[in-house]
């Protein structure tokens, strides 16, 4: 399921810059900043005012899901929800989070006006993209600072290719694995080696987080990267 639902929301990234002169999908939409792993738009002040428990703060994502950039290409609310994802189970305000998967942060982050690096490695058209087949366009992400934040990824899934770092951790939600999309709109299930990368999936409140020596997971997630540097002018 959770395959299917990343397959069928990197086709809708893939159409949008289709129809879109091969602009890709940037941080902001209609002057708003996009949340929900750059899914839906949102307003400040965020968490929104007045949402007291899980039903009000669904009612809600579910409406500002429906002003997507994507929703016209993947309109069922189910496929931005990996259904292992286990968030939808804490409460409002603890934890409670519905959307699933956070965007590759080298991905046009126009707009994004908080990140000075991902503005500056970022590549803004489709065009850029050298081997789509192998660069990653979404990621499974769960975040507990973006949790506590009011029940959305806030922001794009980021590792600093510069300095070879992690800097977000994936969520592992399927039995050491995850899924990502690709910007061919083929989707894909990765197996991780290390088990700092597992164990950071449990523990992902931090940012910047350190893998072993010679970690073969950031460097599987390296190459298939997309940003400034391994990409067209």
């Amino acid at each position: 399921m959770c395959q299917s639902n990343q397959k069928q929301i990197g086709l809708a990234w893939y159409m949008y810059q289709d129809e879109n002169d091969g602009n890709m999908m940037a941080a902001e939409y209609k002057g708003r900043l996009l949340a929900g792993g750059m899914f839906f738009p949102i307003d400040w002040p965020w968490p929104p005012p007045g949402i007291k428990n899980n039903e009000q703060a669904l009612a809600y994502i579910k409406e500002r899901l429906e002003m997507s950039p994507l929703w016209p290409y993947a309109s069922s609310h189910e496929v931005y929800n990996c259904p292992g994802d286990g968030r939808t189970k804490l409460q409002w305000g603890r934890g409670w989070t519905f959307d699933s998967y956070a965007k590759a942060g080298g991905l046009n982050n126009t707009g994004n006006m908080g990140w000075a690096d991902g503005m500056r490695l970022h590549i803004t058209k489709f065009s850029q993209i050298i081997n789509p087949s192998d660069k990653y366009v979404f990621v499974e992400e769960s975040s507990k600072y973006a949790g506590g934040h009011g029940g959305a990824n806030l922001g794009p899934w980021a590792l600093d290719p510069e300095n070879k770092q992690w800097i977000d951790p994936v969520a592992v939600w399927h039995n050491g694995a995850s899924t990502f999309s690709f910007a061919d709109g083929h989707a894909e299930s990765h197996r991780w080696l290390e088990v700092a990368t597992r164990e950071s999936s449990g523990d992902n409140s931090q940012f910047f987080w350190s893998g072993p020596k010679n970690d073969r997971d950031f460097a599987w997630c390296l190459e298939r990267y997309a940003w400034k540097g391994n990409s067209r002018p």
